[in-house]
């Protein structure tokens, strides 16, 4: 049985991709970045003023 291997790095749809994924991922994390900033701000301030 012939498997083709899955990290080819030649042919151009998986290069496509690949590179849609880690502008994906960037945007992704960037966003979850500021997300987690803002509820960190939030907590903090909570705990400072004693909001619920």
């Amino acid at each position: 049985m012939i498997t083709n291997k899955s990290t080819c790095g030649l042919c151009k749809p998986h290069k496509k991709w690949k590179r849609n994924q880690t502008k994906l991922k960037s945007i992704l994390s960037k966003s979850l970045y500021e997300d987690g900033l803002t509820r960190n701000l939030i907590k903090s301030y909570n705990k400072k003023f004693k909001f619920n």
